[in-house]
């Protein structure tokens, strides 16, 4: 077994020099009392003689060398004071005699651990110690990145708090320390191993060895381990971090006799790294199933009666939003692997190290680790259900979008759409056409049909703003005088002009009696939107004829509103640009993924009343398509130009009668209705559209449908030109509905 080797007779002490006093003065490390000062007092004070512990005491921080008594007065009989009176660095050991170059004393170290935070030169004037050419002064407990002295002020303890808090694990004390992963400690540097494992002998014989063979360098105390550092704390009370075991300054040089840097590296690299990668990973997920677009307040009807439902308000989809990022910042699965990795790993190695060393695991890591894990279960789940709701909006099945409508009651196969549509119709590109460049409507006329609520008065502010005539149609003159009031308010210099048109579109009659008030008062119309419409409504619901409420109200009462205003809109395109005079009716995303292949199996199943909404409300936005189509075939060639339109995924009164639930799920996926706006604003405005886009379909927020599904372009075709011709039989069905009230 290896001991301190002692000089012998043949080999003098070295003699002193300046170098020699400087390579001391980078070997020694100052006293935890010395780390304990603050900063602020030790930079600014004058050096004095240092301080010397009388012979014989130890410090309260000392930790009883494991070596013999006997080695360690032969090592302390073996060191002779230099010419200068300061012991030689490469001959000095612990437990040997310092002389005091001031009093010429003999000064006893029991260990190395202990040693002076300064040494004096011989003309008794304190010197501080030096590493790397830097005065080694600590920071008040905190790790000393790359080497370098803590800043000063608050706003430097703050930064260098919060870099701690990142790299939980780069602090020694205070609060900032519960943030590690795990830390590694010399508990004795006696090992008591159990004696079936190893003879207790053998064992100190083998530390004993260790400890010897890294004689003059510094001791390693501590590793904590963070999620992007390791950080080491010497016998100085010094940290020193590093991004892995290598990279901690002057590694080569601490002497770390049971390994604890290298398990905190092997921890560090093949432990925490790949958890790291997953917790990216993690986080990109949710963070791109969680950062929804349009974070919307609640919006009031838009002409109905019935009552609304409401949606989730700003502050709880924000809260929503907020907790699913939160579980991912602090470590998506940082508990799953802390505390199996962690902890595994730290009972392995105290085990390896007899009792030598003790591990501990960060709590506040472990803490957050926990939260993180339960809140982001709870964030899955919601958004699982979120998913599953939508798919229940939609009427598909969980199998997967091409799938039978499950509560038809008979099989309804429904073609695939390509999936790059459906995700652009849910997260639309941004808008080309919206009130920041809209030119000027002076002079222009415009219907919105359900303008006072949502998409329509959100449309109507647009078109009021840039001086065009607006003519609010709805049902209930109240609201409707008080979205004209706000709008007004919201524009107070626009040339333009507000009226209401009062009209219930589920009321033919009613529909007759607001189209002859309006050529009666108005001599021209260059846009109509049929904007208004409304969605799975109770069961049974019928309009004021008794035909199917969302039939009547999204079909039959917009065609006649047309049929009535079309002499006008004729009128209009004779004297205005090609194609700029327009009919705009409302489609919806379920014409893409609900309609059965061909639009319907026949008339008859399109215009019979299901005893399932969803299945109601999918025919009438379909038959709104066909609408388009075949006025676009009727009064295209006269200047007037059809469309559809797809307004999005809206926060409206549309979605009223769905049940709580599902409004609450799908509630991250809605947007604005502006939005709704910027789509019906392309399509009706639009200088891009030529009468060759007459019957197209528009999408989310103004484009053109990139890829129709092509059983519903042939259901819009004649058997002449290799179609079903069932959109023109549609056209005829509504034609024949509504000739009592032409």
């Amino acid at each position: 077994m290896r001991r301190a080797k002692s000089p012998s007779a043949h080999e003098p002490p070295p003699k002193a020099t300046a170098e020699s006093d400087a390579s001391d003065s980078a070997k020694s490390q100052p006293t935890k009392g010395a780390a304990d000062e603050p900063l602020s007092s030790r930079s600014d004070q004058q050096p004095e003689a240092a301080a010397t512990t009388p012979t014989g005491s130890t410090s309260k921080h000392d930790v009883p060398s494991i070596r013999s008594g006997a080695s360690r007065a032969g090592a302390g009989a073996a060191n002779s004071p230099d010419d200068n009176g300061v012991a030689a660095a490469n001959n000095e050991k612990p437990g040997s005699t310092r002389q005091n170059s001031a009093s010429g004393s003999a000064e006893w170290s029991p260990d190395r651990r202990s040693t002076p935070a300064s040494t004096t030169s011989n003309d008794g004037t304190a010197k501080r110690f030096a590493v790397k050419g830097k005065p080694l002064q600590a920071s008040d407990s905190k790790p000393q990145l790359a080497n370098l002295a803590a800043p000063q002020g608050r706003s430097a303890r703050w930064l260098m708090d919060l870099s701690a808090l990142i790299l939980a694990g780069c602090t020694s004390t205070g609060p900032m320390q519960a943030f590690r992963l795990v830390s590694i400690s010399y508990a004795t540097e006696a090992p008591s191993p159990k004696e079936a494992m190893l003879n207790a002998t053998l064992g100190s014989s083998m530390l004993d060895l260790s400890m010897n063979e890294t004689e003059g360098t510094p001791l390693v105390r501590e590793v904590q381990v963070g999620y992007f550092s390791i950080c080491v704390r010497l016998e100085s009370e010094d940290w020193q971090c590093g991004i892995n075991g290598a990279a901690v300054p002057g590694r080569p040089n601490i002497s770390d006799a049971l390994g604890v840097v290298d398990m905190g590296h092997l921890f560090r690299t093949k432990t925490v790294s790949p958890a790291i990668i997953v917790i990216l990973l993690c986080a990109a997920t949710m963070i791109a199933l969680s950062t929804f677009p349009g974070w919307h307040e609640e919006e009031d009807t838009e002409g109905s009666l019935r009552e609304i439902k409401p949606f989730p308000s700003r502050a709880v989809s924000t809260l929503a939003l907020l907790s699913s990022l939160l579980a991912t910042a602090v470590a998506y699965v940082a508990a799953l692997w802390q505390h199996t990795s962690c902890a595994a790993t730290g009972t392995l190695f105290e085990s390896l190290r007899y009792g030598a060393v003790e591990v501990h695991i960060g709590a506040g890591a472990a803490a957050l680790g926990w939260i993180s894990v339960f809140v982001c279960a709870v964030c899955g789940v919601g958004m699982i259900v979120m998913i599953l709701s939508i798919r229940i909006v939609v009427g598909s099945v969980v199998g997967g979008w091409g799938c039978e409508v499950v509560w038809c009651g008979t099989h309804r196969p429904t073609p695939k759409p390509i999936m790059g549509n459906t995700y652009s119709q849910f997260f639309p590109p941004e808008p080309r056409l919206t009130e920041a460049n809209l030119p000027s409507q002076e002079g222009r006329v415009f219907v919105v049909t359900g303008g006072y609520s949502g998409v329509g008065q959100a449309l109507g502010l647009m078109l009021y703003r840039a001086g065009g005539t607006v003519y609010i149609a709805g049902r209930d003159e109240s609201k409707a005088v008080a979205a004209i009031a706000q709008m007004t308010a919201d524009a107070p210099d626009s040339l333009g002009k507000l009226a209401f048109l009062k009209v219930a579109l589920d009321d033919l009659a009613s529909v007759k009696v607001a189209a002859q008030q309006f050529v009666d008062t108005e001599t021209r119309l260059d846009v109509l939107f049929n904007n208004a419409g409304v969605s799975n409504p109770p069961a049974g619901s019928i309009s004021a004829q008794g035909f199917e409420l969302q039939m009547a109200t999204n079909c039959l009462g917009p065609y006649l509103f047309t049929q009535l205003l079309l002499p006008l809109l004729v009128e209009t395109a004779a004297t205005a640009p090609p194609a700029s005079v327009r009919v705009v009716f409302t489609s919806s995303i379920t014409t893409d993924h609900l309609a059965p292949r061909g639009g319907a199996s026949s008339l008859a199943d399109m215009t019979v009343p299901s005893s399932v909404q969803q299945n109601n409300y999918t025919h009438s936005k379909t038959g709104n398509w066909f609408l388009a189509s075949e006025l676009a075939r009727q009064v295209g060639p006269r200047g007037v130009l059809c469309m559809a339109q797809n307004p999005g995924n809206l926060r409206t009164s549309l979605l009223r009668h769905f049940h709580w639930f599902v409004g609450y799920a799908v509630a991250p996926l809605l947007y604005e209705p502006r939005f709704g706006a910027y789509t019906e604003l392309w399509a009706g405005l639009s200088p891009d559209l030529v009468s060759e886009d007459g019957g197209k379909h528009v999408e989310p927020w103004g484009r053109m449908h990139p890829n129709p599904r092509s059983d519903l372009v042939l259901a819009m075709k004649s058997k002449e030109e290799g179609g079903t011709e069932l959109a023109a039989e549609f056209a005829d069905w509504c034609e024949r509905m509504t000739a009592d009230f032409r």
